[in-house]
């Protein structure tokens, strides 16, 4: 008699479900099943249970020994029977890796609420069906799957959905020493903190995959006597990397420390543009003979002089910012500072001294130490 399951009954009056632990003698119950007569046995010590009235010519085993689809229709019955009793209910989790557990409240039903079971509906452009469903003008709160042998796959249900196991549930629904119900969730599944955390390393080793890679191809470029096209797409790929990199600090939580790296790096890069530019202009001359020239190399020399002297300038004013930490963004041959107070912005000319403050005409007579002034203390030193 330990072994036995106690299910629930149906009140012979008013035709509701009715678990063992809320009936009472004075009313009459029948078999779900086989819709007999039953016996509530209340005793002191074991948790109250219905059996069947001896019949040894047609006998029902629902009581003494149920079937699996029996168990869960009754787990369905009894959730269904408790949520609108308006038992507190709250599920218990365990994370799956982690194992911190947490605790979903169950809020308590309203006039506008509803419990249905066999509740129908689309997910995922498919249509599924929930045990049990807890809805709240036609809003889903929670959905309910009763397990007794099979799980139900995570993909097949929104959030928030729990599992039950049906015999746990039968048994902790009829523990005569329970007021609250503490229903474990059985699903195998990671808390949010883990799942953010998983995230973060995934995005971590993309980061760190993506560096590899874009340090691998700097290295197919010649550090001197690059083309001004390969010494644009060195510059792009650094920059790349430096975001790349203070996006993985911020990963790490390390933001100062790439903050300073940053800058150095940022320093020496344009150090050693420089010193590259006059690496490939040296190189120019010593290759270069008054005998060969004709009109169209002498074009072409002066053509790339020009361009070496506009990139060289723009290097200069990149350099003299980034040494006295003002921030700026580059566009097409422009260099763009907003006031860190004020958040007016200023145009640079990358190939010229010309300056546009506050969509006036192009100025010549602003110098890059009156920007950086006008950056650090007086914002209103154009006006």
């Amino acid at each position: 008699m330990s072994k036995i399951l106690p299910l629930g009954a149906i009140n012979k009056k008013t035709r509701g479900y009715v678990n063992p632990k809320v009936a009472n003698k004075k009313d009459e119950y029948v078999c779900p099943d086989c819709n007999k007569d039953l016996i509530l046995c209340q005793g002191d010590i074991r948790a109250h249970y219905f059996r069947h009235k001896v019949d040894s010519v047609n006998p029902c085993h629902h009581y003494s020994n149920p079937s699996e689809s029996q168990i869960h229709k009754d787990a369905k019955l009894l959730l269904k029977n408790l949520l609108e009793r308006k038992i507190p209910i709250s599920f218990i989790r365990e994370c799956c890796s982690c194992k911190i557990v947490e605790e979903f409240d169950i809020p308590e039903m309203t006039e506008t609420s509803t419990i249905r079971m066999e509740y129908g509906f689309q997910h995922n452009g498919s249509l599924q069906v929930a045990d049990v469903a807890y809805l709240d003008n036609d809003q889903v709160v929670g959905l309910f799957e009763i397990c007794h042998t099979h799980k139900t796959r995570s993909e097949k249900r929104p959030e928030p959905w729990f599992e039950i196991d049906a015999k746990k549930l039968i048994q902790q629904a009829n523990d005569n020493s329970l007021t609250t119900l503490q229903i474990p969730c059985i699903r195998c599944e990671k808390c949010d903190e883990c799942i953010e955390k998983e995230t973060i390393e995934l995005k971590k080793i993309q980061i760190t995959q993506e560096i590899s890679k874009l340090n691998k191809s700097l290295e197919t470029i010649t550090s001197w006597g690059a083309t001004k096209s390969e010494k644009n797409k060195k510059s792009k790929i650094r920059s790349k990397i430096r975001s790349l990199e203070e996006e993985l600090s911020l990963l790490n939580n390390d933001k100062v420390t790439i903050t300073k790296i940053t800058k150095e790096e940022k320093i020496n890069e344009l150090k050693e543009e420089l010193k590259n530019i006059d690496t490939c202009r040296a190189n120019f001359r010593c290759n270069t003979t008054n005998d060969n020239d004709d009109d169209a190399d002498t074009f072409r020399s002066m053509r790339w002089a020009k361009q070496d002297a506009n990139y060289k300038t723009s290097l200069k004013q990149q350099l003299w910012f980034t040494e006295n930490d003002v921030e700026y963004t580059l566009g097409n041959s422009i260099i763009v500072i907003e006031h860190p107070l004020t958040h007016t912005q200023l145009t640079r000319s990358l190939v010229s001294n010309k300056t546009r403050y506050k969509g006036k005409e192009w100025r010549t007579d602003i110098s890059v130490q009156s920007i950086i002034d006008w950056y650090k203390d007086s914002p209103d030193l154009f006006d």
